[in-house]
């Protein structure tokens, strides 16, 4: 089984993401293979508009703890040559979503159940983004010690209300599908899983049945100028991120979910406010 399916008919690409026993927790055949897919959608004149979806229970728990932790949780400070080699293997995962807004052909994220973390961020993605009604989002990557940096704060500043895009980011609390309606991140919300994924069907459809040139065109000019400056800001974040891994608060925090008690994060320091270079 892979961590993601992609399926085409009819000019309409289906891809699944397709661990529904972790709650389509996002390790290291996720990232690989995401990264497969949407370049090869990319060069496939067949496909028209994607559907970006998911089997199970939720769309996306968002980041693997496990993987994580293998990846990023080394609790310890390392030179600077090494904090770089994460913030450049960071920025790689950064191009995987890029990957997902830049693509030709538009992207409607259908979600159900939880949409966190990293999840919340490939839905940001999207260029359409719809639910079901029982979705919740959240964006906890600060309870974790870590930023979101795959895109996460950089979208929610354009889709949400300034002040609430805030709110959310600084307290990583849970949000509902009718408050992700109220605020314009969803288009629509649906009665049940079913349901969804035939909306969303029927939006691929109408989509498909224009002019490719010109949805590829009209789609080059919502995210032109956004995907420039969301690739500028990512990447100092990719070095910031690599810093905050080294000094232990995420795995302060891992150790605390773990065990059901209140983690012990670091008191900020005195002195430079950047990470190394």
């Amino acid at each position: 089984m892979t961590a993601i399916s992609c399926q085409i008919n009819q000019n309409i690409a289906e891809v699944t993401l397709n661990n529904p026993a972790k709650g389509n927790a996002m390790g290291w055949d996720f990232w690989e293979e995401c990264e497969d897919i949407f370049q090869t959608l990319q060069t496939n004149n067949d496909v028209r508009v994607v559907i970006l979806c998911a089997n199970g229970n939720h769309f996306s728990a968002g980041l693997d703890l496990d993987y994580a932790v293998q990846a990023f949780g080394h609790g310890e400070q390392y030179e600077a040559h090494k904090i770089e080699a994460i913030s450049q293997y960071i920025e790689g995962l950064q191009d995987t979503f890029l990957n997902v807004a830049k693509l030709d052909k538009p992207v409607i994220a259908a979600i159900h159940g939880a949409c966190i973390g990293a999840g919340l961020e490939l839905a940001c993605s999207a260029d359409i983004r719809i639910c079901t009604n029982d979705a919740f989002f959240a964006l906890k990557e600060l309870q974790l010690g870590i930023l979101p940096d795959l895109g996460g704060l950089q979208y929610l500043q354009t889709l949400l209300p300034e002040g609430v895009a805030r709110e959310l980011t600084y307290t990583g609390r849970t949000f509902s599908a009718q408050e992700a309606l109220n605020w314009g991140l969803i288009n629509n919300c649906y009665n049940d899983h079913q349901e969804l994924i035939k909306e969303a069907r029927k939006l691929a459809t109408l989509i498909a049945g224009q002019s490719p040139i010109a949805v590829k065109f009209a789609k080059r000019a919502f995210i032109d100028n956004n995907l420039k400056q969301l690739k500028h800001s990512l990447r100092p974040m990719a070095l910031q991120q690599a810093a905050l891994c080294m000094q232990g608060d995420m795995n302060a925090a891992m150790q605390a979910m773990r065990s059901k008690s209140i983690p012990t994060y670091n008191n900020l320091q005195k002195g430079p406010s950047k990470p190394p270079k």
